[in-house]
C-alpha cells in the first residue's frame, strides 16, 4: 500500500513524466480496468462506481498532462467513496 501511495504522490507532484505503466499500474490498484479491445495504442478506461465514460488511454510515454489530471480526479473520486 505504501509503494502505490508514493506513487500517486510521485505522479500527482510532476503529472508531465508520467509513464504509461506507471499510469495504469495505479489506475488498476484504485479498480478500474484497463483494456485494450482493438490491438492499438489507445486503451479504454472503465470503473464500476463512474457512470460516465472515461477517456481513452493513449500508450504513450509520457502520458500528456490534461490526461494525467484527469485520471487523478477520477481516482479521488473513487477514493473518497
Amino acid at each position: 500500500m505504501v509503494k502505490n501511495d508514493k506513487l500517486y504522490d510521485k505522479i500527482k507532484r510532476s503529472p508531465n513524466n508520467t509513464s504509461f505503466i506507471d499510469l495504469k499500474k495505479l489506475l488498476e490498484y484504485y479498480g478500474f480496468i484497463v483494456k485494450n479491445r482493438t490491438g492499438g495504442s489507445h486503451y479504454t478506461v472503465t470503473h464500476p462506481k463512474i457512470d460516465f465514460p472515461i477517456k481513452p488511454l493513449a500508450k504513450h510515454s509520457p502520458v500528456k498532462r490534461p490526461y494525467v489530471k484527469d485520471f487523478l480526479n477520477w481516482i479521488d473520486e473513487v477514493k473518497e467513496d
